[in-house]
């Protein structure tokens, strides 16, 4: 395959490698053709075990762009906007936990946040971890995640669509949640002695090819992306040095 590829490329131009369904990016077939190009997109969505795939993509190489990432982008604006003003500023600092909740498919039985359909809710939650600065044993003990099966939320979408995101801190609750069919996702804050106001917003999927022009919009390192995928990578070595 490289052989066939590789002689066609054109000298002093970006070389941008899209692989559109689950790579395994350790194998050497695979590694010669990545480290030709200077931009990898994937889409974690599609990863069979998302948790070794982060692994790999943490690994020294050219930068990596996810399409699930794109389509987290509304939720992690509105995740930001949850602590914008006074009242709320100081609660980063505080937040215990977080717990996501993703749609999957009758009769998986894998654990929650492994396996297929797990990647989005995974990156989600190591972000928030990463701008906490959270390490990844503190990120192990307090980022919790669920499944939930269409049978349990008709309507939800897509399997692998974030449903919910949970955000602890003492006496506050920081809640999004996806409202229905309508791509419309719900922010409530619960603080002692009021009345949580919900505030409902859209955020519409986009689909592959207008998060393909997005991804390929982008030059460099995204250094955000990169510390979510570094910290599933650590989370999952961490996790593979504790005893069964």
């Amino acid at each position: 395959l490289p052989a066939t590829i590789l002689p066609l490329l054109l000298p002093d131009l970006p070389v941008v490698g899209w692989w559109p369904g689950d790579p395994s990016l350790s194998e050497e077939i695979n590694r010669r053709l990545i480290e030709t190009c200077d931009r990898i997109i994937v889409d974690s969505r599609r990863f069979a075990d998302p948790l070794a795939r982060f692994r790999e993509m943490a690994e020294p190489g050219p930068p990596f762009s996810d399409l699930a990432w794109q389509r987290l982008r509304g939720w992690r604006d509105l995740t930001s906007g949850l602590f914008d003003g006074p009242v709320f500023e100081e609660y980063p600092s505080l937040l215990e936990s977080i717990r996501v909740t993703y749609a999957g498919q009758e009769g998986d039985t894998t654990l929650p946040g492994r396996g297929p359909m797990a990647a989005e809710a995974i990156l989600l939650a190591c972000w928030a971890g990463s701008r906490l600065k959270w390490s990844p044993q503190r990120s192990m003990s307090r980022i919790s995640f669920e499944r939930q099966t269409f049978s349990e939320h008709q309507g939800s979408g897509a399997p692998g669509q974030v449903l919910s995101l949970t955000l602890v801190a003492p006496g506050a609750v920081f809640t999004l949640r996806r409202a229905g069919v309508l791509d419309c996702v719900t922010a409530t804050v619960g603080l002692p002695g009021t009345c949580p106001v919900p505030r409902t917003v859209r955020v519409v999927e986009r689909d592959e090819s207008a998060l393909l022009c997005r991804a390929l919009e982008r030059a460099g390192r995204d250094p955000v992306h990169d510390n979510a995928v570094y910290l599933a990578a650590a989370m999952r070595s961490n996790d593979e040095e504790v005893p069964a």
